[in-house]
């Protein structure tokens, strides 16, 4: 029965799109996640269960798979909403919200942006915000 049907839909492929759809039928393509899979990849990836403020407007982040980094807010200080994070008492009022870090008025990052721009470190850095 599928391959009546898709006989029949045949003529509304051209070409290269029966070519795709040949290599995805004998196993050759593999299909990509969707968004909904894509972002519980990269929650999961980017649990955070410790953050710390740091000097220069730096967080320090452990991610429970055990990595540990530092993450500079510092080129979004100047957009939208992240612009409160430039007060100094607030800033260091970061926190985790369902594996997020966040701010008490909502800011958060987006696992995806913490996972691509963190520096690894070993230790937390020994330099704080007095």
């Amino acid at each position: 029965m599928i391959h009546v049907i898709r006989g029949l839909l045949m003529n509304e492929f051209d070409t290269e799109e029966q070519e795709i759809l040949d290599a995805f039928e004998a196993g050759k393509l593999k299909r990509v996640p969707d968004v909904d899979e894509q972002m519980a990849q990269h929650r999961l990836a980017a649990y955070v269960k410790v953050v710390k403020p740091l000097s220069d407007y730096q967080i320090y982040v452990e991610i429970e798979d055990g990595r540990q980094c530092v993450f500079d807010m510092k080129p979004y200080l100047d957009r939208g909403v992240f612009r409160e994070l430039r007060d100094e008492h607030y800033f260091n009022q970061v926190g985790i919200l369902f594996g997020a870090v966040t701010w008490p008025h909502e800011q958060d990052i987006a696992p995806e942006n913490l996972i691509e721009e963190m520096m690894p470190v070993k230790t937390m850095p020994d330099v704080g915000l007095d």
